[in-house]
């Protein structure tokens, strides 16, 4: 009798390391799996907000150079007298409270601003750009003038089918986009 429960003791003990082994390595496989699965959702959907981000960045890079580009379609902005363009720009960078300043840049290089600043960018890579008939936005720099982290917008002023110069916004790096 004794060697028959010892027979079912050893049978039982048997099939609960059995089972306990089995649950085991199911939980660690179902952890396994069910991570990876979650990483890899977690890392579509940062890839799917990082494009939402850049398309949203892009419309507005897209909508301040279309403000830009309006600007320097004016007859005053065309005429590339400083005397003419100066109230024009002032008004301007009033009236679009989101840049610091707004200016003029001749075919070259030497930009005058709004606020009175001047510098000579004709090495910058978007004053290359508007001036080669190309609107542009440039990488985040350090401004020569302000010595802050910035980002030009660049557009260019067209008369008569020929770049005469460029219409520079300067924006805060800080503010983004908006």
């Amino acid at each position: 009798m004794f060697y028959q429960r010892s027979l079912a003791v050893k049978i039982a003990v048997y099939i609960g390391v059995l089972l306990i082994l089995a649950c085991g390595g199911l939980g660690f496989l179902s952890h396994r799996y069910s991570s990876s699965a979650v990483i890899e959702e977690v890392e579509t959907a940062l890839e799917m907000q990082a494009l939402k981000a850049g398309e949203y960045i892009e419309s507005q890079f897209r909508i301040h150079l279309s403000v830009l580009e309006a600007i320097a379609a004016r007859p005053e902005i065309k005429s590339m007298d400083w005397e003419l363009q100066r109230p024009v720009l002032e008004a301007e960078a009033q009236r679009l409270s989101g840049f610091l300043a707004i200016g003029i840049i001749d075919r070259n290089g030497i930009a005058k601003y709004s606020d009175g600043s001047t510098g000579n960018l004709a090495d910058r890579d978007y004053v290359i750009r508007a001036l080669n008939g190309q609107a542009s936005v440039s990488d985040v720099i350090v401004s020569r003038i302000t010595n802050g982290t910035i980002l030009m917008y660049a557009v260019p002023i067209v008369d008569n089918n020929r770049v005469v110069g460029a219409v520079l916004a300067r924006r805060n790096a800080a503010r983004g986009t908006n």
